[in-house]
């Protein structure tokens, strides 16, 4: 660390020479590696394949299956692959853009932060420079040890010079003689050193041996500082702070960076995902698209770093005035408006809010005041205006929050697909451009998330609307605007000024049917240039061909309740091999964007969404597999589906068939080879060490030949075989296989509930504790037989939970057999009694039982359960079930409109209702509420839970429950549009 004197003030002035030595080596190590990675990176510049439309043939997924999820890697294409890119000339001068990009020296030294490390780096190589001189400056005599060059005398020189040598020396350097030299201690402690080195045998000896005269020292490690550092007291506290710091502050934030888990592997935001898990229900559709993607960490931070929040106001400002010249939010109560027209001058251009309709052309407008905000009431002017002299200033935009945020990033997603790009300034276009690139894996984690709920229903809708949403994003399409638009140079505006009959459709311009290119280019008045476009997109849009088969792994016949894989292989028609899929026709991005097929598998006679796969290959034949639990025997037809986020209207599908057999048909017995009968398992051995059989030596029978155990697997087979007949062909029994019994079903019936006991009344006297209760109109199962008289045993408590039989609290319903499918599968019962039921009871399977089975929360069971439906009522009937719950669920979604959303009230709560009339409520504790919407007095009343009416006839957004014993008391639920509540209440149902 260096050297130092004790002066009288006894401050340690240190030597600064091995600071300078540490700092260069330090310079050195970081400033070598570095400079070669910015002078390759000015030579040869490189842009993100995330941005560059001639991105090579290595960068690109070609052989790849994606597996299902948001977070698949591709393998990527071999560098012999041959790019196929599309030959419009918008695509071409994207190219001829990025070859500029890459070539500019302003691109080279922007990129990356290439400038400012540029001008750090040579600030830091100054600094080497000038290290190194200051090192060169190194007094020779702390160089190295060495006595006869200390002393200043020959290597033969005689001990009378040496004695001479040391005196003269010593006399020199000693520090009192030599006041003003800092190096004098160093330099004085070096010639004693020297003069026992050449005097004295035994340090003599040791300098000989180890070059000290000490003998071997231990090699130490530090840090050397610089004297300004550690020169005082103040700055030995900061540099110890300073130690502190590096030692254990950065490894404590990197540790916490990574437990706080910031960024996913896909490159989402946990806070993006747990998001997206929480709001994307079976309800949301195709026009949502914008509101799920606004509500992102990506999308709202977008462009934050780009520019001024003043400068993004303005720019957003200027789009949200276009926006709503485009399409108008419709006059209604509250819509803020701007006074074109008015008889007073003063009102003119004056803006405010539409309060309610005086007549059919005039209406109340509440006028803001001229140049400043309102402070009060009094600062509002109330006009009645007409309506044609009135201008909505809000665009007509679908956004399911009311979070400024969210609808903030909805307006802009709305700019681009309706293709109001020259309303957005600079940093607007630049913010909508980040969003785009971020929105293939956004869109991609939408879908994912979406296809694979957790305990829930996957819709096939919802999922092929999120699809369609990426498709139309995109190309900049809105939701009413043609395929067609997707053609290079078609605009809205000359679709608009042709006939709508003489129009041909995207499929027949793809195909030249009849010579629909000709057609369409004459309509719109093209140039030949332009037409050469619209070929080159025809030819370049990829034609594919869907093939699939159903197996289980390893065996020749499929059985119910195997699991199977679907393969499905996707052909790129218009592909050869070699050849990859360069990036799709996408003029209104300034990135390239890389196609997607997302394989989607539906059961159309279940009505059931079965899986997704997403295939991210670009090559020419693609393959994914769907794994699922084949649910039951029969004949199967599925529709496989494959759909591009990239394109509209190049949709392909297919069916699927494949048989299924019963368990007790497939020979599942395992061969086992005579030469191996002998070998027993680990488990066998260790058994039989455990439980060593006994010797009897006195035994008559111990000389009687021991029959021979069959083989382990041949065992197995035959113990499996009559039981799995039995499970078959005997599975309506009654009793399980565990010897459970059906029991009996009660309803409660009492307004207070029933209380639920830990153990029955036995009569000894002594007080029964209560463990619970179970609340009016709950259904249970349990058991009475050998039970004390009027108590019930609640079905698997295993004993430790009872009910009281008091006719004034319970109500008893029967056996299983005189039960609905309702009551059956939404109590404690197993598979084998709803077999039972199927096979056996003559009560007819209606719409409400279906309900029941679609609201069970386990998706084994509930398929399972569906699938027994339609193997003991036939498909026909089952057919019919599903056609009439689908047109009665359309009948209640709409009779109970007014009742849906979420919502809020005064004590803290917040709710949902949704399409099917269910009603989840969340406590302010995460304490669960669940109930029912019903419709009852033929349609002409709602009631929740039996206590409340809905009074429909008020007009506000909020809606009020009133009680029926008591029409005086209300309960009134605000509508809540925040992302918050639908978050908190989507994470907890």
């Amino acid at each position: 660390m260096g050297v130092f004197t004790r002066e009288e003030e006894e401050v340690r002035v240190y030597d600064a020479d091995a600071f300078w030595y540490f700092a260069a080596t330090m310079l050195l190590v970081v400033l070598l590696p570095w400079s070669f990675y910015l002078i390759s990176n000015i030579l040869n510049p490189k842009v993100p394949v995330e941005q560059d439309w001639e991105a090579p043939a290595e960068s690109l997924p070609k052989d790849a299956q994606a597996p299902s999820g948001a977070r698949s890697r591709p393998k990527f294409a071999t560098s012999t692959a041959v790019v196929r890119r599309c030959q419009t000339s918008q695509m071409e001068e994207r190219r001829v853009r990025t070859k500029e990009v890459k070539q500019s020296w302003n691109y080279r030294l922007r990129s990356n932060w290439m400038g400012p490390q540029l001008v750090l780096a040579g600030l830091l190589w100054l600094a080497l420079f000038a290290t190194i001189q200051r090192v060169s400056n190194t007094p020779e005599q702390l160089a190295g040890f060495d006595p006869f060059a200390i002393l200043d005398i020959s290597s033969d020189a005689s001990m009378s010079q040496i004695k001479k040598a040391y005196r003269q020396k010593s006399l020199a350097h000693h520090p009192d003689k030599d006041p003003n030299n800092p190096l004098a201690p160093a330099l004085f402690q070096q010639i004693s050193k020297a003069y026992a080195a050449l005097t004295d045998e035994t340090a003599r000896a040791n300098y000989e041996k180890y070059g000290n005269p000490d003998g071997p020292v231990q090699m130490k490690v530090g840090i050397a500082l610089h004297p300004g550092i550690v020169g005082s007291k103040e700055r030995q506290l900061i540099s110890l702070s300073v130690f502190f710091v590096i030692i254990f502050g950065v490894p404590l934030s990197v540790v916490l960076c990574c437990l706080r888990g910031d960024r996913r592997a896909g490159g989402l935001s946990n806070e993006t995902i747990r998001v997206f898990s929480a709001i994307l229900t079976d309800e949301i559709t195709e026009n949502d698209g914008p509101s799920i993607l606004a509500t992102s960490t990506e999308v709202q931070t977008a462009g934050v770093l780009t520019a001024l929040p003043d400068e993004r106001n303005r720019g957003m400002k200027l789009l949200t005035e276009a926006l709503a010249q485009k399409k108008p939010l419709p006059f209604g109560m509250g819509i803020p408006v701007e006074i074109k027209n008015h008889s007073q001058k003063e009102f003119k251009g004056r803006k405010g809010i539409l309060r309610e309709r005086v007549s059919q052309t005039t209406g109340m407008v509440q006028v803001f005041p001229v140049g400043r905000m309102p402070q009060s009431e009094k600062d509002f002017e109330m006009k009645e205006v007409s309506l044609a002299d009135l201008r909505s200033i809000e665009p007509r935009l679908e956004c399911l929050f009311s979070d400024q945020v969210v609808r903030r990033g909805v307006a802009l997603l709305a700019g681009h697909m309706w293709r109001q790009h020259q309303h957005m300034i600079p940093c607007i276009q630049a913010e909508l451009q980040q969003i785009l690139q971020e929105s293939d894996r956004l869109g991609r984690a939408m879908v994912s998330i979406a296809s694979n709920r957790q305990g829930k229903n996957s819709s096939y809708e919802t999922v092929q609307g999120l699809i369609r949403f990426q498709q139309r994003l995109t190309q900049a399409l809105d939701n009413d605007s043609s395929p067609l638009l997707q053609l290079p140079h078609a605009s809205e505006s000359a679709l608009q000024a042709a006939p709508a009959k003489a129009l041909p459709t995207l499929e027949e311009v793809l195909s030249d049917k009849d010579g629909a290119i000709d057609k369409f280019c004459k309509l719109m008045k093209y140039s030949e240039q332009q037409k050469l476009d619209v070929q080159a997109f025809c030819r370049y849009l990829p034609r594919v061909t869907l093939d699939s088969v159903v197996e289980v792994a390893d065996e020749a016949d499929m059985a119910e309740g195997d699991l199977a894989t679907m393969t499905i292989t996707l052909t790129r028609t218009n592909v050869e091999e070699g050849e990859v899929m360069g990036p799709v026709h996408a003029p209104f991005r300034t990135t390239p964007k890389y196609e997607e097929w997302w394989i989607l598998v539906y059961d159309h006679a279940a009505r059931r969404f079965v899986n997704s796969a997403p295939i991210l290959g670009l090559g020419r034949t693609q393959t994914c597999t769907v794994r699922f639990m084949l649910p039951r025997c029969g004949e199967f037809k599925w529709t496989v589906k494959a759909m591009c986020n990239a394109y509209v209207g190049l949709d392909v599908e297919t069916t699927c068939s494949f048989k299924v057999k019963k368990k007790s048909e497939v020979d599942r017995s395992i061969f086992v080879h005579p030469k191996d009968q002998h070998i027993r398992s680990f488990f066998e051995d260790l058994m039989e060490g455990m439980n060593p059989p006994e010797q009897d030596s006195e035994s008559e029978e111990e000389d009687e030949p021991v029959p021979k155990k069959p083989p382990v697997g041949a065992a197995k087979a035959a113990e499996e075989e009559p039981q799995q007949k039995k499970n078959d062909d005997d599975s309506a029994s009654d009793s399980g296989d565990d010897g459970e019994l059906e029991g009996i079903f009660v309803r409660i019936k009492s307004k207070e509930g029933c209380p639920i006991f830990s153990e029955p009344d036995r009569g000894t006297g002594k007080e029964i504790p209560q463990i619970g209760s179970m609340r009016t109109g709950i259904v249970a199962r349990g058991y009475t037989e050998k039970r004390p008289d009027n108590w019930m045993e609640l079905a698997l408590s295993n004993g430790a939970a009872w009910l009281k039989l008091d006719s004034s609290i319970v109500e008893e319903l029967g056996g299983l057999m005189e039960q609905p499918l309702k009551t059956v599968v939404t109590t404690a019962t197993p598979v084998w009694m709803v077999k039972k039921w199927l096979k056996k009871s003559e009560k007819p399977v209606s719409v409400d039982d279906i309900v029941a089975l679609r609201d069970l929360d386990n998706e084994r069971i509930r398929t399972m359960c569906e699938e027994l439906v339609r193997q003991y009522r036939g498909e026909e009937d089952y057919a019919k079930l599903m056609t009439e719950l689908a047109t009665r669920s359309e009948k209640k979604k709409q009779r109970i409109a007014k009742a849906l959303g979420y919502f809020n009230t005064a004590n803290n709560c917040i709710w949902k209702v949704n399409s099917a009339g269910k009603v989840m409520g969340l406590q302010p504790d995460g304490n669960k509420i669940s109930d029912n919407i019903e419709i009852v007095n033929d349609g002409k009343n709602l009631t929740l839970g039996g206590t409340f009416v809905l009074d429909e006839s008020k007009g506000c957004p909020c809606i009020h429950w009133v009680r029926k014993d008591d029409p005086e008391k209300q309960w009134v639920w605000q509508l809540d549009r925040t992302l918050e509540t639908r978050v908190r209440l989507g994470s907890a149902f």
